[in-house]
């Protein structure tokens, strides 16, 4: 597949950049009739065979009540709280589908929202939306491989799953332990262990030192889940 792929109508145009499992989206507004009016942009993403759900944006107004707000959906939804950039950085799992999101198609759908006379943010109108479909997936082409991990233990979308707290050890100077034993529980009281923590923190690089120790022969594949991530 292409490197990008790119999307456009008469007042908006879209490409999507195709990364290492996570996808890099960026628009130009070409009908500038209404710039003046610009609120931001809603993102939808729909990954093959599941449900669509909005990007969030931490970014909200100041009085949320004065704008269009759809009630079913999260008040740092894109669809209530649109982004106020022209690109915008997806990596799967951040917010939705949990520690082991889906890879393959995804769609995503721009749609450029619009301020009334009064500064206050309108509905959604689909005739402002232009749509992409992009392979998520790790980065491969012939032999070569890439792999990146996910932001730090501070960021937001680490604390989103696993809590301000969470320890990524156990309390012990113990060098090698089990990374399969509960490290703590997340907001919902769901459990995870400190092999959960790994797994999503050190993504597509993790995957890619697992290969090569396990290539060499180093520690057997039974046993990746074990000890050596410490």
């Amino acid at each position: 597949m292409a490197p990008s792929v790119t999307a456009k109508t008469p007042v908006l145009s879209v490409r999507a950049h195709i990364g290492d499992a996570k996808t890099l989206l960026a628009w130009d507004l070409l009908d500038t009739t209404n710039v003046g009016r610009l609120a931001g942009f809603t993102i939808q993403c729909e990954p093959h065979g599941r449900d669509p759900y909005y990007l969030h944006n931490m970014l909200r107004f100041r009085a949320p009540g004065d704008h269009a707000q759809d009630p079913q959906e999260s008040a740092y939804s894109t669809i209530n709280a649109p982004i106020h950039k022209f690109r915008w950085l997806h990596v799967p799992g951040s917010v939705h589908q949990g520690l082991k999101p889906v890879m393959g198609k995804y769609a995503y759908t721009v749609t450029a929202r619009f301020f009334d006379e009064n500064r206050s943010l309108q509905p959604l109108d689909t005739q402002f939306s232009v749509s992409v479909t992009v392979q998520v997936k790790p980065f491969e082409k012939g032999e070569l491989k890439l792999g990146f991990t996910r932001g730090f233990t501070q960021s937001q979308a680490f604390v989103r799953h696993f809590g301000l707290k969470a320890r990524i050890r156990p309390d012990s100077d113990q060098l090698m332990f089990d990374t399969s034993e509960i490290a703590g529980s997340d907001a919902t009281g769901t459990r995870y262990s400190y092999s959960d923590e790994y797994e999503w923190s050190g993504s597509t690089a993790r995957e890619r030192i697992f290969e090569l120790v396990s290539e060499r022969d180093v520690i057997p594949l039974d046993e990746r889940a074990r000890g050596w991530e410490a």
